[in-house]
């Protein structure tokens, strides 16, 4: 297993193997980085993550919230969305920013 720090996230590299020999795909596991533990055998709290099915990649996304880590709040902003994608060279990360959202405005004409 392989990781790589990004910001305040650990993204892990596992490969999953089932009974099945059509289950055999690399997986990606995005957590924050104080959830893995010292001797990196367990993970608590939020963990984000995904494997690859056929030609598409290992994704794992999330859009981030009030209890995303404080790091990532400040760099991107509450409602961006992040995407991690698995790729030979390593891990491609994206955001989105959040679209800003219509607001009604009516104005009263009185008649």
């Amino acid at each position: 297993m392989d990781d790589e720090t990004l910001i305040e996230l650990r993204a892990l590299r596992a490969r999953a193997y089932g009974p099945d020999a059509d289950i055999d795909a690399d997986c990606l596991t995005v957590v924050p980085a104080g959830a893995v533990s010292q001797d990196g055998t367990t993970i608590e709290g939020q963990m984000y993550y995904g494997c690859a099915a056929g030609a598409f990649p290992a994704v794992a996304q999330f859009t981030i919230s009030e209890t995303s880590p404080d790091e990532l709040q400040e760099a991107f902003g509450l409602g961006t969305s992040l995407q991690f994608v698995l790729a030979p060279e390593g891990v491609g990360v994206f955001a989105d920013p959040p679209r800003p959202t219509p607001s009604v405005s009516a104005s009263i004409v009185a008649g």
